[in-house]
């Protein structure tokens, strides 16, 4: 196999960029690799440049995608295109605060979240004011939601994830629509192609990240949303290259506040 070959053959998160290996934030690479593994970093049989290569977050002494995507010092200035864009709109045409969330895929997840969850209203349970509110929207499903925009997204596209809320739903759209013969129907019955499959493997590995990996997710979701009363809306917009997940809000001139 000739290196061209090589080429065509490498996901987008497998190939190598231009950024060094030493750009590797170790601190946050130590951490994951002592929860995944339980075993210290300076106790690793292996060297770790060669670790790296083997896990495939680097290769031929630079970082490849899926290692600067998960554990870059640098994403948000080497690849700013693959942050997240938050916009909460007062109507379609006018927004009332925006937000650029940059960093590492597992930094980015959790201020994804935080972004939307802190938007949200809460609902009082069983009419008892007193009680804390069950949020509109379950936070395990927007946590669902988000880390498959992160993971699944196509990262030939140079653009980045969308979350955008408003009065009536809250979307999460992610570059790329769904690839080759995977269908909306499809991914309901938990049918997935593995698109990054590096980042899919290491992400679905750490507990706090929210994704199984195991094409769960959007069946898990459907399910939250449906013991919720949450309508939730999946649309794989082919013209304009992304997937987008809607969830319905309650109608704000009824809803109640906490």
């Amino acid at each position: 196999m000739d290196r061209q070959d090589l080429i065509e053959r490498l996901t987008a998160d497998e190939m190598s960029t231009e950024v060094p290996a030493s750009e590797l934030d170790l601190i946050w690479f130590a951490r994951y690799y002592q929860t995944v593994f339980s075993e210290d970093l300076n106790e690793a049989v292996l060297p770790l440049p060669l670790l790296l290569e083997n896990l495939k977050l680097a290769r031929e002494g630079n970082l490849t995608l899926a290692g600067l995507l998960l554990f870059g010092q640098n994403v948000g200035w080497r690849r700013p295109q693959f942050g997240i864009k938050g916009t909460i709109y007062l109507t379609p045409d006018e927004f009332r605060d925006k937000e650029d969330i940059d960093g590492n895929l597992f930094s980015q997840h959790q201020r994804g979240v935080d972004f939307i969850l802190r938007n949200l209203q809460r609902r009082p349970q069983h009419h008892d004011f007193n009680a804390p509110g069950e949020l509109e929207i379950p936070a395990a499903a927007i946590k669902e939601a988000v880390a498959n925009a992160l993971v699944h997204r196509d990262y030939f596209i140079h653009a980045a994830v969308a979350i955008d809320i408003f009065a009536d739903r809250v979307e999460i759209a992610s570059p790329g629509p769904l690839p080759n013969t995977v269908t909306v129907e499809n991914i309901k019955l938990g049918i997935h192609l593995e698109r990054n499959p590096i980042l899919l493997s290491l992400a679905a590995k750490d507990p706090d990240f929210g994704y199984t990996g195991r094409g769960s997710g959007i069946p898990r979701i459907l399910r939250l949303c449906l013991a919720n009363h949450v309508p939730v809306s999946l649309i794989n917009d082919v013209e304009r290259r992304m997937f987008r997940v809607i969830f319905g809000r309650p109608d704000p001139t009824r809803r109640t506040p906490a």
